[in-house]
């Protein structure tokens, strides 16, 4: 029985992923349940200016009596429409919020998180980097990890290494078995690393490395834009950056 349990609720979460109706809060900002207690959100931003928008993923994690948010949106009104929409949706306040790295996909928030009076978490190293950019540090730092209790949910903040970003973290929600990489993982249609101009690419492969090891019974990985996947998307990342490392000319979004 538990195996078919495991087979139904993989299938439930892959099936919600890819086709579950998003419920759209403004144009470019949207949420989607993929789980019991689970929501990505998604922002986007046309950060070039050419048309071409980039979407970016976070999760709300619904606890008993909270609600804690990984990556903000772009925006600190995208993050007040996203918090918003949770606590009225769900009638819990957001206690927690997550940022992965110093980018604005996944902090450029946190000025709104903090003006309501609500914990944001990040690396210390993050912190001092979006303070170098005229992004707002959060309340909480943390040198290699961190633990926040939400319920029977506990959420891990943690620091394998350079990436994408010198700074890059990982959250883990360990009842779930789900691991939201931020940046550092691609995802399946990710034909290059991106935005590699912060990156630290030849310490990238060992670092996810690291990742691999410590959460290696993960079932979902959230990836920083694009699809869920599994841990296959871990490995489709390493092939990415051998293939940049060979041909760092050859990179593609």
């Amino acid at each position: 029985m538990r195996w078919f349990l495991a087979i139904f609720t993989g299938l439930f979460f892959a099936a919600s992923a890819t086709g579950g109706p998003p419920e759209i809060l403004e144009p470019g900002l949207s949420v989607m349940q993929v789980d019991v207690g689970l929501w990505l959100h998604r922002s986007d931003k046309d950060w070039e200016g050419n048309g071409n928008p980039i979407t970016s993923n976070g999760v709300f994690v619904i606890g008993e009596r909270a609600i804690a948010m990984i990556d903000t949106a772009w925006t600190d009104d995208q993050t007040a429409k996203l918090i918003d929409w949770a606590e009225e949706r769900f009638g819990l306040p957001v206690r927690h919020v997550f940022a992965t790295h110093w980018h604005w996909d996944k902090m450029g928030g946190m000025a709104e998180v903090n003006r309501r009076g609500i914990n944001g978490y990040a690396l210390d190293l993050s912190a001092r980097l979006g303070e170098e950019h005229d992004i707002d540090p959060p309340r909480v730092t943390f040198k290699k990890s961190t633990r926040v209790q939400l319920g029977n949910e506990t959420i891990e903040a943690y620091y394998a290494g350079p990436g994408h970003t010198i700074d890059n973290t990982v959250v883990w929600l360990e009842s779930r078995r789900i691991l939201v990489g931020g940046c550092l993982i691609k995802s399946d249609s990710s034909k290059g690393l991106g935005y590699i101009d912060d990156a630290d690419v030849p310490a990238w492969g060992p670092t996810l490395g690291r990742v691999l090891e410590r959460y290696a019974d993960a079932d979902r990985v959230v990836p920083g834009h694009g699809e869920i996947g599994d841990l296959s998307l871990i490995h489709h990342t390493r092939r990415l950056i051998a293939k940049h490392l060979e041909r760092p000319d050859a990179s593609a979004p």
